[in-house]
């Protein structure tokens, strides 16, 4: 019986740590394939060679990336809490942004709501909206980029974001509880404001890695823009830590189909994260760890 405990505590154990080991492992293994596939001193190369003038271009563009992210998830926040200010969403998304670096699928940006003190199954449930807006915006762009590569490649990824409507109308005509909530929270005209800021903030994302692509060699402005919805939509995936492995890994497919190297597409997807997220993410623990303003 002894034995039988002890097991059974070992897999409670192991199901617990699972959820956190998983994506570094995912990650793990896709980075150890992708760098058996390149030529590892190539990119040593291309990373020492690299100009430095775009790469500090796409890193500035980050504070108003972080802004217009901010400034989308307090016109959410307002439903919920009418005196929330533009500070508190500015703090409340960098350490969603923090959060977000060790939580697989980027989770850990739910994290927004309890940096408010009250009302946080409303914040959630609107952070949980603003999560479904972007990646829907992402899907449609993800369309539009799959019929630059083959029609019928868009065709299906219309038909994907069909289905995903559908399911979302059918869930609001049941009346299910979060569905109701967030109908009524969210009228139409917010739902389309929100989401042609979430588009604004996608392009923003996009200069981004054009000038981090560019900074390694010319490449044209299309080919980065298609490419980034693919990237972010695959680097959103729960199997991956931080979307290591799974972004590189798109870039390599989808820009090798335009005759960049793999090398390089690995190199752009590595600076893309170095310019997006450790900054923000630096500036939400430190702000984490200050006393929260009354």
């Amino acid at each position: 019986m002894a034995d039988v405990g002890d097991r059974s505590y070992r897999l409670s154990h192991a199901k617990r740590w699972l959820p956190v080991l998983a994506p570094i492992i995912g990650s793990a293994l896709a980075l150890a394939a992708l760098f058996r596939l390149i030529d590892v001193g190539a990119a040593r190369e291309a990373v020492g060679s690299a100009d430095q003038l775009p790469v500090a271009g796409a890193a500035l563009l980050g504070l108003p990336y972080a802004l217009l992210k901010s400034w989308k998830w307090r016109r959410l926040a307002v439903r919920a809490i009418p005196e929330a200010t533009y500070v508190q969403a500015v703090r409340s998304y960098l350490i969603g942004v923090a959060a977000s670096l060790v939580t697989p699928g980027r989770l850990g940006e739910l994290t927004r709501a309890a940096c408010f003190p009250r009302r946080r199954k409303e914040l959630l449930a609107l952070t949980v909206a603003d999560k479904f807006i972007d990646v829907g915006v992402l899907c449609v762009l993800c369309a539009a980029a799959a019929w630059s590569y083959s029609p019928r490649l868009g065709l299906l990824a219309l038909a994907g974001i069909t289905l995903a409507v559908g399911v979302v109308w059918y869930a609001r005509r049941r009346q299910y509880p979060l569905a109701n909530r967030l109908r009524v929270a969210l009228p139409a005209r917010e739902i389309a404001a929100n989401a042609a800021v979430s588009t604004a903030c996608y392009l923003l994302l996009a200069t981004q890695f054009h000038l981090v692509l560019s900074s390694t060699g010319t490449t044209p402005a299309e080919v980065s823009f298609s490419a980034v919805p693919p990237i972010v939509l695959g680097s959103s995936m729960p199997l991956f830590f931080s979307g290591f492995g799974s972004r590189e890994a798109i870039a390599v497919a989808l820009l090798g189909a335009h005759g960049i190297s793999a090398e390089r597409a690995t190199v752009a997807g590595l600076l893309l994260f170095a310019v997006c997220t450790p900054l923000p993410a630096l500036a939400g623990i430190a702000l984490a760890a200050l006393p929260r303003s009354r």
